[in-house]
């Protein structure tokens, strides 16, 4: 923006983050399966 010398809206850069498929979060992780957890799995099914 600034190295361009233009002004641009926040919301046009938001909106064109999104047409692309980036989004302004950071994706959960999911906790590993433990040994413990293996087998209570394994005795449930």
């Amino acid at each position: 923006q600034t190295e361009l010398n233009i002004t641009v809206s926040e919301s046009t850069i938001s909106r064109r983050a999104h047409e692309i498929g980036l989004y302004g979060r950071v994706a959960r992780k999911k906790p590993l399966v433990t040994k413990a957890n293996r087998g209570k799995r394994v005795q449930y099914a």
